[in-house]
């Protein structure tokens, strides 16, 4: 058996991980575990190491864990190069990732500077061979070789993957949170798996703890607060999907005296949350009869260009929830232009923002200037959708993470006390960090990088012997 990292090792984006094996009558199969893209660069650069795929070890299937692009937006492409492979996840994956990839096409194709990696017709065509899974459901994939999907709270449906190949037992945790949140759970694949022989867990956060949510939030509403009593504007770019449900429900139990306007990709992904009553938290599940869960007095739906357009010339000060978390797409970029040069107005940071986006500029400003940027520091700028403007307005970032923390990970180790462990989904600086850590626990922890493969000894599988990268980063 053989475990290659094609994408999101030492990393984050482009998670994709394929195990390469025979089945019991000595038959060559390969798995997949996600397939994503890399956000904030251009063409082929998304793209994992797709190079790393054999003939001589046909795909099985794809097993997606969750439906951010940055676990599954190379999925229509790699179904472009290898036809009719069946796609595995939870009901509210596919429903999301259907939206998310349609949206990508969508994208790509109005970037005439951009390859294009493929269409909405790739995406119809990728739909349609997704095959549902439900939760602690074992599913065969051929003779010994056998995929159980757990909740790994995170998002909505998202999921951790144990993979079982001739008694050897892989868990792959996805992205996962180990607190409960708003919307849904935390994981809970440490209920249903002892002593994995392999635990590929992410390392997002693994150099920090996260700060109670409820204090981030007594910060962001005193920031609101502050705001627009100066008579400004909030602009919140947050991730559709789960980040967006969880500070709707965060604002309308804060009873804030604004109007908060919704734009963008959320109202459909609000829609898909109550479309899945069994996949939410149990608090949400028994709603009244035709009311909605992210409903309000105060929440106003944004659905055309002149409704943004009047709501950025008023003079009244509001809340903007827009899609587009790290202001590289979605609505979000459409009111930043105008909020950035304002210096009563704010724009609160709330998911992670990958360094080469405009949200990761932002963020680098907010750190070095102490959260702001104002006339009495020398003018910065950021470039948003190839338009460069001032940054005058207040830059701040919130933690309202759903991944597990190093307190997180660290608990979820010793809890599952596999026999191996190799952090992914996380900058090398904090993997190295985290393995540090493990080891010092007596954890056998391990980084891999992107292109990297493990061969795995079936008669002793501790025996791990790492080839020379196979490709170098771009």
């Amino acid at each position: 058996m053989q475990i290659k990292f094609l994408g999101g090792a030492g990393e984050v984006g482009a998670s994709c991980i394929l195990i390469e094996t025979e089945d019991r009558h000595g038959r060559p199969i390969g798995l997949m575990l996600d397939c994503g893209i890399r956000p904030g660069v251009e063409g082929d650069k998304k793209l994992p190491v797709l190079a790393g795929l054999r003939e001589a070890y046909p795909l099985k299937g794809i097993f997606i864990t969750h439906a951010h692009l940055d676990h599954t937006g190379a999925v229509p492409y790699l179904l472009k190069l290898y036809p009719d492979i069946p796609v595995y996840c939870t009901r509210p994956t596919r429903d999301i990732m259907d939206v998310l990839l349609t949206d990508s096409a969508r994208l790509m194709a109005l970037d005439t500077d951009s390859s294009l990696l493929y269409t909405e017709a790739d995406v119809r065509y990728t739909m349609d061979l997704v095959k549902v899974i439900e939760f602690n459901t074992q599913v065969k994939i051929a003779p010994d070789i056998y995929i159980r999907m757990m909740q790994a709270g995170h998002i909505l449906g998202a999921s951790s993957i144990l993979v079982e190949i001739h008694g050897i037992r892989t868990l792959y945790t996805g992205d996962y949170s180990t607190q409960s949140m708003k919307t849904v759970g935390p994981q809970m694949f440490t209920h249903f798996v002892t002593s994995p022989d392999i635990l590929i867990t992410e390392g997002t956060y693994g150099d920090s703890v996260n700060p109670s949510v409820n204090t981030e939030m007594d910060r962001l509403a005193d920031a609101l607060r502050q705001t627009m009593e100066a008579g400004g504007k909030v602009l919140i770019p947050a991730f559709s999907v789960g980040r967006s449900q969880e500070l709707l429900l965060m604002l309308r139990k804060r009873r804030l005296d604004a109007p908060v306007y919704v734009d963008g990709m959320i109202q459909t992904m609000n829609l898909i949350h109550e479309a899945n009553p069994d996949f939410l938290h149990p608090s949400l599940r028994f709603k009244s009869a035709g009311e909605s869960i992210f409903s309000s007095s105060t929440f106003f739906q944004v659905r055309s260009k002149q409704q943004r357009s009047a709501i950025l010339e008023s003079t009244e000060p509001c809340i903007i929830l827009s899609s587009g978390g790290m202001l590289s797409g979605g609505t979000s970029s459409f009111y930043a232009g105008r909020i950035l040069q304002d210096e009563k107005s704010m724009i609160a940071l709330v998911g992670h923002q990958s360094p080469c986006t405009p949200g990761g500029r932002l963020l680098e400003m907010a750190v070095s200037e102490a959260g702001y940027v104002g006339s009495d520091i020398p003018e910065r700028t950021v470039d948003i959708g190839g338009s460069i403007y001032p940054v005058r307005c207040m830059v701040e970032k919130y933690n309202f993470s759903a991944h597990a923390d190093r307190n997180g990970i660290l608990s979820t180790v010793e809890t599952l006390h596999p026999s191996t462990v190799f952090l992914v989904h996380g900058e090398a600086s904090i993997l190295q960090k985290l393995a540090a850590q493990l080891k010092s626990n007596g954890s056998d922890a391990l980084i891999p990088y992107t292109g990297d493969s493990f061969q795995i000894n079936e008669q002793n599988y501790r025996q791990l012997s790492l080839k020379p990268k196979a490709v170098l980063l771009p």
